[in-house]
């Protein structure tokens, strides 16, 4: 009687396809023993591809990160007048139509930044400065270079940085879409592979994903934003999905 015992061999396939390296793993797993010699069965293989989902869609929210400043010889003058322009700021914003719950501080701060002049000499200035951090979410975005001179104009002295992006919903939304277009292109990878060695996919064993969200686009500072009718233009942003799919496969 010939011996039943077979030993089995792992194969490993790198291909490059479109930019993107993927690993065809084919792998039979160890056949059981029978009684009956010569009794072969379909050995079973697995496939391994990654694929990237790219959505792009125009953003609809802006978060405008805000600065106020203000200096004195004391402390607390410095902080009284940085609390005087920080009302001054949120009462302008609320009668251009921003709501309470939209303008939040981000940070505060209050240091010395007096002049000390060298080593054991005393200050040719004293003074301090008080600094407040304040967040604005725009959820109309054509608003944002309107907002902005509102800001300069009432308070603010600086503009860190204007951040467009996309809420929850529309998140989710495009999430979704890549998720749908990344495994059309795992599946089309898988399937072109298959047919290359001659084996067929029988169905999926694993799949993991990782996302990449949109991020912040356009940044101004006061020094650019003295002239009247601020224009901020924001571009489309990408929402991107990752996948890595694992197929069982026969032959």
């Amino acid at each position: 009687m010939e011996s039943a015992h077979r030993s089995a061999i792992s194969v490993v396939f790198v291909l490059l396809l479109a930019g993107t390296m993927t690993a065809v793993a084919v792998a039979p797993e160890p056949q059981a023993q029978t009684a009956q010699a010569g009794n072969a069965t379909d050995s079973t293989t697995t496939i391994s591809v990654s694929a990237a989902g790219d959505v792009q869609a125009e953003p609809d929210v802006a978060v405008l990160h805000l600065e106020s400043t203000a200096t004195a010889e004391e402390p607390q003058t410095a902080t009284d007048r940085l609390a005087a322009n920080t009302s001054r700021l949120r009462n302008a914003l609320l009668d251009a139509g921003v709501s309470e719950d939209q303008i939040w501080t981000t940070d505060y701060n209050l240091y010395d930044a007096s002049d000390r002049g060298g080593p054991e000499q005393t200050p040719n200035q004293t003074r301090y400065v008080a600094q407040q951090g304040i967040a604005v979410d725009v959820t109309n975005t054509s608003r944002v270079g309107e907002l902005v001179d509102v800001a300069v104009a009432s308070g603010a002295t600086g503009v860190r940085n204007v951040e467009f992006t996309l809420s929850e919903e529309s998140k989710a939304d495009l999430r979704n879409q890549a998720l749908e277009e990344a495994m059309g292109s795992a599946r089309t990878q898988a399937e072109t592979l298959a047919a290359t060695e001659d084996i067929q996919l029988t169905g999926v064993s694993s799949i993991s994903t990782s996302s990449e969200g949109p991020q912040p686009f356009a940044s101004q500072d006061v020094a650019a934003l003295e002239a009247s009718g601020t224009q901020i233009d924001s571009g489309p942003v990408t929402v991107r999905t990752t996948v890595q799919v694992t197929y069982n496969a026969t032959s």
